[in-house]
This record gives C-alpha cells, structure tokens and sequence, in this order.
C-alpha cells in the first residue's frame, strides 16, 4: 500500500550515513523509485543465480543485524515491536533482506564494470541539472 504524506505509519526520518544497505533501504522520492528498486532487486537475485553467488543465511542474518543496527534496533524485543508496527512477518524482513543482500552482492561482482558507467551516468544528470537550472533561471 503506497505511503501518504499525511500516513502516520510514514517513515520519513533517514539514518545519518550514507552505507550501501541504507541508500538501498531508502524510502526514495515517491512509489516510482521503489518500483525500480524492486526490479534492481529482481535482477540482482537473477544475476546471483546466474553467476553462481550463493547468499547463505549468516550472509543475509548479518545484513539484516546492521540494518536493524543502523536503526538503533539492538535486542529481539524493540525489532518484533518494529516489524509489528511495520505490518512485517520476520518472513517478510527476511525477505526484503535477502533481496538487499542480492543487489550488493552482485554490485560487488561488477564494481569494476559499474565504475566506468557510473562517471558516465554522473555526467548525464549533471548535464540534466545544468540544463534545468540555465533553462529556469531569468535571463
């Protein structure tokens, strides 16, 4: 179910650091941005699969640990009270997890290939930011 601005079960605050769990855990700009994290989600499992990477659960258990972590989440009983108000099974959390563990897994797999289209990826919005900026201010 999409999160409404005035929702009270809307997580608007973020962690402080940037980690590549919590970029990936960020909520995003609107439900357009899940939509694509859950497909990168989708392809990076495939990808695990494909390339023969094996998350193993002391992999994901360890990831969800730093989530849970980052949240200031510490004992069994302050995540169960979370994932309860979250609406999440620790089945679902597990779930969610796992697919965070997928992406990063492959993304570390073709870190070096993802290097070289990142600057280019970089270069595009900036050019985009550039042009919007010029093009809305007066002359």
């Amino acid at each position: 179910m999409p999160t409404r601005p005035n929702d009270p079960n809307a997580d608007t605050t973020e962690p402080p650091a940037d980690t590549e769990l919590t970029v990936l855990a960020r909520r995003g700009g609107n439900d357009k941005v899940i939509e694509k994290k859950v497909l990168l989600a989708q392809l990076a499992t495939e990808e695990a699969v494909r390339l023969g990477i094996v998350l193993d659960d002391a992999q994901i258990q360890a990831l969800a640990d730093q989530y849970c972590r980052e949240l200031g989440l510490l004992d069994t009983e302050s995540i169960m009270a979370w994932l309860t108000k979250a609406g999440l099974t620790r089945e679902e959390f597990h779930a969610a997890i796992a697919d965070f563990a997928a992406v990063l897994a492959v993304q570390s797999h073709h870190q070096e290939r993802l290097g070289r289209r990142l600057e280019l990826h970089r270069r595009l919005l900036s050019a985009r930011t550039r042009h919007l900026t010029e093009k809305s201010s007066p002359r």
